[in-house]
């Protein structure tokens, strides 16, 4: 985060928590007009906003495929487990069909989906 001021990296880390720019400008203690500023004309904070929030992105997206996978152990344990009630398999396996459990499209980069970008 080379030639960014220490406020820029303040506004930075609070909105890569998922702050507002309003909420952001109120911790950082600048007007948040500075801070549209900023994004729209000072490249370099531009630049590296873009590069963390990409880098944020890959990181929710792995984490995301981890508990896809830890989800459908749960599933096939309900379904398969020696221990599931009738009750549960059968719930299990409405869900299945219903599409639940979707396979994620291996194809398909994170951001490429508008609903996590």
């Amino acid at each position: 985060m080379a030639n960014l001021t220490p406020k820029q990296i303040e506004v930075l880390t609070h909105l890569l928590d998922g702050a507002t720019i309003s909420r952001a400008a109120r911790k950082a203690q600048v007007h948040r007009s500075t801070i549209y500023l900023w994004l729209k004309e000072n490249p370099v904070f531009t630049a590296e906003f873009t590069r963390q929030r990409t880098l944020l992105a890959e990181a929710i997206a792995d984490r995301l495929q981890e508990l896809h996978i830890e989800a459908l152990d749960a599933i096939e344990e309900s379904l398969c487990g020696p221990e599931s009630t009738p009750a549960v398999r059968l719930r299990a396996a409405i869900f299945l069909l219903k599409g639940g459990a979707a396979p994620l499209d291996k194809n398909r980069h994170f951001s490429e989906n508008p609903e996590l970008s």
